[in-house]
């Protein structure tokens, strides 16, 4: 991970809870000496004692936001 961006929590109830990511991973080719930075998107959610993981790769522009309307429903 290069970089953590941006992270909340939100608790609808006691057996609904998320923990959203906007973090950055610096990536290098292999044989090259040039790093890019990639935007991704995860989310922990809690739902009835059992946790599920979800990660995207995000586009530049993107925040998170978009993604975050989709999983969370």
């Amino acid at each position: 991970m290069d970089e953590l961006c941006h992270q909340c929590l939100n608790v609808k109830n006691y057996n609904h809870i998320f923990h959203h990511f906007n973090f950055s991973v610096k990536t290098k080719t292999p044989g090259s000496t040039d790093w890019t930075s990639e935007l991704y998107f995860a989310e922990v959610k809690t739902m009835f004692r059992q946790k599920v993981y979800f990660c995207w790769p995000l586009e530049p522009n993107e925040n998170g936001m978009k993604i975050f309307s989709y999983v969370t429903y």
